[in-house]
């Protein structure tokens, strides 16, 4: 079985037991793309394997047979920046991604689980990995005769001190959805101001959609941008003639739904701070469109990114 292949958290546990050995724990990453099989190149030729101390890491490094130098076989892979087991490594990030647990239920489901704090920054390691993976999607939502909406949410509330008052202040979040694509972009705005929200709406939908917002000025340019605007005030009552603020209304309910799944995804995963925020809203985008493959698809971004 390949680690593409498993479906369960007792397969990989199975898989990795049958893995014995630093020699072996070398050869998986190997043969699963997750690591190099060749040696990076020095002085115009290939480095080669070989023993390099009975204390070090897998006893292995890369040497040049010119110059002497050498590379460890980690560098310039996932597992570079950690001495933890990369097996280990595996397992929380599929604890993480797939089970979706929380911190205590990834240090009492995976056994040897890193520390809280390096714990802590291994899952923001692998929210990095999906944040580079989305910039590769360079797609724009909607398309002529298709429907976008946007609209802001507000996530949650928090307090600052200022001098000696209390200042409240809320997290706004500018959410964008096609409604026939099923697919939507999430922005932290920290400005909610006509200037800062129409060069985020451009960036993210293609001209000519049809966007339906609420009756707001801050979108009230957007007709004059190549894009037909359409608006919905809630406080009236739907058209019972041609329907057509009835189905403004559908268009809004979508947007609505994915904000309220943002919210408990964001609740599960205990989101506070607005400084950790945007990284969370990439790591929502992106489990939303891998959804059916998770696992595999943020292997496949491993892969993409290192180049192993």
């Amino acid at each position: 079985m390949e680690i593409d292949e498993i479906e369960t958290y007792e397969d990989m546990v199975i898989l990795f037991n049958n893995i014995h050995g630093s020699d072996g724990i070398l050869q998986f990453l190997r043969e699963n793309g997750l690591l190099k099989k060749r040696g990076p190149r020095c002085c115009n030729r290939m480095m080669k394997e070989c023993p390099y101390g009975r204390n070090r890491r897998f006893g292995k490094t890369w040497r040049c047979s010119l110059c002497r130098k050498t590379r460890l076989p980690l560098v310039g892979s996932f597992f570079e920046r950690s001495r933890l087991n990369p097996l280990v490594i595996l397992k929380v990030a599929y604890s993480y991604l797939v089970l979706k647990l929380n911190y205590k239920a990834i240090r009492a489901c995976v056994k040897n689980a890193p520390a809280h704090q390096n714990l802590t920054d291994w899952l923001q390691f692998c929210r990095d990995v999906l944040s580079h993976d989305l910039l590769r999607d360079k797609d724009k939502l909607g398309g002529v005769g298709k429907v976008v909406v946007v609209d802001q949410t507000a996530f949650a509330r928090r307090e600052r001190r200022k001098g000696s008052q209390d200042v409240h202040e809320t997290i706004w979040i500018l959410g964008i959805y096609d409604v026939e694509e099923k697919k939507g972009v999430l922005v932290y705005i920290e400005d909610r101001s006509h200037e800062a929200i129409i060069p985020k709406v451009q960036d993210h939908v293609e001209q000519g959609s049809t966007i339906y917002t609420d009756e707001l000025r801050t979108y009230a340019c957007l007709a004059n941008r190549g894009y037909d605007h359409k608006t919905v005030n809630r406080s009236h009552e739907p058209a019972a003639n041609d329907g057509t603020h009835i189905s403004h209304m559908k268009a809004k309910n979508h947007i609505k739904g994915y904000f309220s799944h943002l919210k408990k995804y964001l609740r599960k995963r205990n989101v506070g701070l607005p400084e950790s925020l945007p990284g969370y809203l990439d790591e929502f985008m992106w489990m939303e469109r891998h959804q059916e493959d998770t696992w595999g698809s943020f292997l496949r971004a491993v892969r993409r990114q290192y180049r192993c």
